[in-house]
């Protein structure tokens, strides 16, 4: 979490506009302010990408930064935003997220102790 707050906050700085959505099994936006004081809102349990591959097409998103572990099952909405995926320890390069057929402009980041 810690590491989440400090990249939302340091793209801020650099001029970029930022929206924190959290998401697992289900999907919400966060108040920035909210999320750097360490409010984040339960969303589940489990992980669907698929739950942010439509987000990310109905809000007509050009890119995106996920953090996950990528194990966020099958995605069948395609992707057209550039995603930079930041694995976390312990995270595959070959999970949903990494799937070139349906996320075909995806950078891929490994968080390391």
């Amino acid at each position: 979490a810690k590491f989440c707050i400090d990249l939302a906050g340091s793209l801020e700085r650099d001029g970029n506009n930022v929206r924190v959505i959290v998401w697992a099994d289900g999907i919400k936006e966060t108040p920035y302010k909210e999320f750097l004081q360490g409010k984040v809102p339960n969303v589940g349990g489990g992980t669907q990408g698929e739950k942010v591959a439509q987000f990310l097409r109905d809000e007509k998103i050009k890119q995106c930064v996920i953090v996950s572990d990528n194990y966020a099952g099958p995605i069948k909405t395609k992707i057209s935003a550039r995603i930079l995926l930041v694995l976390v320890e312990d995270g595959v390069a070959e999970g949903s997220f990494a799937d070139r057929c349906m996320v075909p402009d995806c950078e891929i980041f490994r968080l390391t102790k």
